[in-house]
């Protein structure tokens, strides 16, 4: 049985002029060429790493398309698309599976190996020497403008994984350093800011903390289930937030225990027992949660200084002073 003839072979028989010619001598090359680039691959070595097959067969697409692209335009002056310069240049979306000079290395490759070609088929042709050269540098032109578009694709790509991997980081940051359920400062985020209250306390002025949690969570979650006991502690994190200055620290320590640090105290009781007054009275308005109306107060306890004590310390104090507090849940001040 006969083997068909190639596009190539058609148009010589035809008398078509070389440059068609050769340019269809590349298109039917297009297989070949796309499986001498993966066999000088597995010579040269592509990456450190070892690429999935994907990589390879995204590879020998890309050449396959190169190449039926430049013999066209030789045979036909059709001009690269847009679909198709990027899908050309779409090996630059593999950063993170493949090095750049690995993908540097498959462009090169293709640009060796349909250089073969074109010699071995203009040399079997008789192509006349100008139509030789100007496939070459068609090639050349071809490989180049790919490889630049490629390297940007690469670029860009690997800028947005370095912005998502900044962002990542800054999540994973600010969860090591809020409470998950209320977004509140933790604990060890409260307690970098005492520490830094407290060293600057000399020139800045004295600090003041206050200690305070619910009396009857218990019972909420008790009744109403921890999913409306989270819905409270949530509530409780936002009307805290609103009683107090921007520059003041409101952090939960776990379950429903609260504390708020205020810095720059130059008069710590006329500054601290209005503050006091409207965490309580916060806690004491009625909340809506899932329907029902729940009651509840806040037992608060303060703590002050000027320096002279640890956070450990202060903080052990306010919490002191909010036991001290509880039994009629009025505000206790711990005297310093």
């Amino acid at each position: 049985m006969s083997r068909e003839p190639s596009i190539a072979e058609r148009g010589a028989r035809e008398g078509q002029p070389p440059e068609a010619a050769l340019g269809w001598a590349i298109h039917d090359g297009a297989d070949e060429i796309a499986d001498g680039v993966l066999a000088r691959l597995e010579v040269v070595g592509l990456d450190r790493r070892d690429p999935g097959p994907h990589v390879f067969e995204a590879i020998a697409e890309t050449d396959r398309l190169a190449a039926r692209v430049l013999g066209r335009w030789l045979a036909t002056g059709q001009e690269i698309t847009a679909e198709e310069g990027r899908a050309l240049s779409a090996l630059g979306d593999f950063v993170g599976e493949v090095c750049l000079p690995g993908l540097v290395k498959a462009y090169l490759a293709f640009r060796d190996v349909s250089s073969e070609l074109i010699e071995r088929e203009s040399d079997r042709m008789g192509t006349p020497p100008h139509v030789r050269a100007q496939a070459l540098s068609m090639m050349a032109l071809c490989t180049d403008g790919c490889l630049v578009t490629m390297c940007r694709r690469f670029d860009d790509e690997r800028m947005r994984l370095a912005g998502e991997l900044v962002a990542e980081q800054a999540k994973l940051e600010h969860l090591a350093l809020h409470d998950p359920l209320t977004g509140l400062a933790n604990r060890a985020l409260f307690k970098q800011a005492l520490e830094e209250a407290l060293s600057q306390s000399q020139s800045h002025g004295g600090v003041g903390v206050l200690f305070a949690d619910l009396n009857n969570f218990k019972s909420v979650n008790d009744t109403l289930g921890h999913d409306a006991g989270d819905r409270l502690l949530i509530e409780v994190a936002n009307r805290l937030r609103g009683a107090v200055r921007s520059n003041d620290t409101v952090a939960r320590l776990g379950g429903d225990e609260f504390v708020i640090l205020r810095g720059g105290l130059s008069d710590a009781e006329r500054e601290l027992h209005p503050l006091t007054e409207r965490v309580r009275a916060a806690l004491r308005r009625p909340f809506s949660i899932d329907g029902h109306i729940v009651r509840t107060a806040g037992s608060v306890g303060v703590a002050r200084t000027d320096g002279d004590t640890t956070a450990e310390d202060l903080l052990a104090e306010a919490d002191a002073a909010m036991y001290a507090a509880k039994p009629d849940a009025r505000t206790a001040l711990h005297p310093r």
